[in-house]
């Protein structure tokens, strides 16, 4: 497992049951946990940079645990009496609160502060895992198992506790994130239905048919595609010369829902039906996965190398390919890098490189 500082100045990698902090370029290697007789997993660093949260049994089952990041001192345990494997560790942007799941599809938040658990929501069939913070900290987003074998979105919020179910179960609805301007709530949907037809037998297989739907969160909001209309206007003003003044840091946008007509504010983002995976977004970005179908005979069953990394400029409307050939990448919480593992086996290799087209 790997994932980045909130600015990518160092890597956090899980190797061998342990944690460790790998510098971009300077400084050593550090080891947080020193734990061979445990098997801790699925670092996450907080939002500050000060802690590293991560899952580990060495309690004898998987309990949330803190360690500062510096490797000075020794890991706390946020949890204790869960008896039942945990995954997804996922900080709040704030740094208060961290949502898990566990193995039976229970979703958790716990209060960093005062170590108090709740449970959010249940998958009935065992399968939550896509969690995502809004911008603000006060919602908690995800999708649950419907009956029928497809996924709806839902939302928790830190305030009052309460879920809302956002989409219905016509179609499947998954990996949801937040525009980071609290506008929309961007999700995968398989919606696209163009079968491709087998040249032995007259049978058919699904495939490139999942869809990027943006949400509209408020009924005020615009919709985030609009026609498109060349016109004819004034020249462009001038542009005032100077030293740039540095930006003011702004507070996080706050998000507010309206719970009613939420599916119906659904847009298709228009880009081509794909086999899609790994959803994030920045401002004014999308960034997400490619991946090659399953196809007996090719190497390691996948045809061309396997996935490949695109972003997607919301303004410009265009996608493009940022790497080739990827095995996972996780975006820095700051949204402008990521870290990409390349390669297979010994050839395997990791780069840092700016969350933007063409970086």
């Amino acid at each position: 497992g790997f994932a980045l500082s909130p600015k990518g100045e160092r890597a956090l990698f899980v190797a061998r049951g342990d944690v460790f902090t790998v510098p971009i370029e300077k400084g050593p290697v550090r080891n947080l946990t020193n734990s061979s007789g445990a098997h801790d997993r699925q670092a996450r660093w907080s939002p500050d940079g000060k802690k590293i949260a991560f899952i580990s049994d060495l309690s004898g089952e998987d309990q949330l645990y803190l360690v500062d990041q510096d490797g000075k001192g020794k890991a706390e345990a946020l949890t204790s009496g869960l008896a039942v494997q945990l995954n997804a560790p996922t900080w709040s942007p704030d740094g208060r609160r961290i949502a898990f799941t566990d193995k039976d599809g229970v979703i958790y938040v716990v209060t960093v502060a005062d170590r108090k658990l709740v449970q959010a929501a249940k998958d009935e069939f065992g399968r939550g895992g896509d969690l995502a913070w809004s911008p603000d900290s006060q919602f908690l987003a995800f999708s649950l198992g419907n009956a029928n074998g497809m996924r709806s979105l839902h939302a928790w919020g830190g305030a009052d506790a309460k879920l809302h179910r956002l989409t219905g179960d016509l179609f499947s609805v998954t990996e949801p994130v937040w525009d980071p301007e609290g506008r929309y709530l961007y999700a995968l949907s398989r919606r696209d239905y163009a079968p491709q037809i087998s040249n032995l037998e007259f049978d058919y297989a699904g495939n490139r048919n999942m869809d990027v739907i943006a949400y509209a969160l408020r009924r005020d909001v615009a919709h985030p595609f609009p026609p498109e209309s060349d016109e004819v206007g004034a020249a462009s003003e001038k542009k005032e010369e100077g030293v740039k003044k540095p930006e003011a840091t702004k507070s996080p946008a706050a998000v507010r829902i309206d719970w009613e007509g939420f599916e119906q504010r659904g847009s298709r983002v228009p880009l081509p039906a794909e086999n899609l995976s790994g959803l994030e977004a920045t401002k004014g970005f999308l960034l997400y996965s490619k991946n090659q179908p399953f196809v007996y005979g090719e190497a390691n069953g996948r045809r061309g190398g396997g996935n490949s990394l695109w972003i997607f400029d919301l303004k410009k409307r265009q996608e493009s390919e940022l790497l080739p050939e990827v095995q996972g990448w996780t975006l820095s919480q700051d949204g402008n890098k990521l870290l990409a593992r390349t390669g297979q086996g010994p050839a395997a290799s990791y780069q840092l490189l700016d969350a933007r087209p063409k970086a």
